[in-house]
C-alpha cells in the first residue's frame, strides 16, 4: 500500500508540473505574429458591442495564458473587430480596437484579442 501512495503521488505531482510546464511556455508575441500573419483579416470591419455581463479582458494572443491584466471593457462597450482566428480547440478570438475613456492610458485607442463569444453584433444601417 505504502508503494501505492507514493506512485500515486508522484504521478500527480508529475502531471501538475507537465501541466504548468506546458502553459508556461506559451509565447505570446509569436502566437500573435504567428496568427495575423495567417490571414483571417476582417473586410468589412465589424462592429461588436460586449454583451457579457462580466469583464472581457484584453489578451494579447488569441490564448487564455496571454490574459492582459486590469485590461477590459465591458457590457455594451463597442469595439471594431479586424482579424479573426479559432483555435484548435474551437475556441474563437477576434482582434479588435477599443477607443478608450480612461485617462490614465498613454494612447486612447486600445487593442487586443478578446474572446469572441463575449461580443455581439451590431447591425448596419445604411441610408
Amino acid at each position: 500500500i505504502r508503494l501505492f501512495i507514493v506512485v500515486q503521488t508522484l504521478f500527480v505531482v508529475l502531471l501538475a508540473l507537465i501541466t504548468t510546464f506546458s502553459h508556461a511556455h506559451i509565447d505570446c508575441l509569436k502566437l500573435n505574429d504567428h496568427v495575423l500573419k495567417q490571414g483571417n483579416q476582417i473586410a468589412p470591419v465589424w462592429i461588436l458591442s460586449v454583451k457579457s455581463k462580466q469583464r472581457v479582458y484584453f489578451h494579447s494572443a488569441p490564448h487564455d495564458t496571454c490574459k492582459i491584466k486590469d485590461l477590459f471593457i465591458i457590457q455594451n462597450d463597442i469595439v471594431s473587430g479586424y482579424h479573426f482566428y479559432r483555435e484548435p480547440s474551437e475556441q474563437e478570438w477576434i482582434y479588435v480596437l477599443y477607443y478608450s475613456k480612461r485617462k490614465d492610458l498613454d494612447n486612447e485607442i486600445v487593442e487586443g484579442w478578446i474572446k469572441f463569444k463575449d461580443l455581439k453584433n451590431i447591425p448596419r444601417e445604411f441610408p
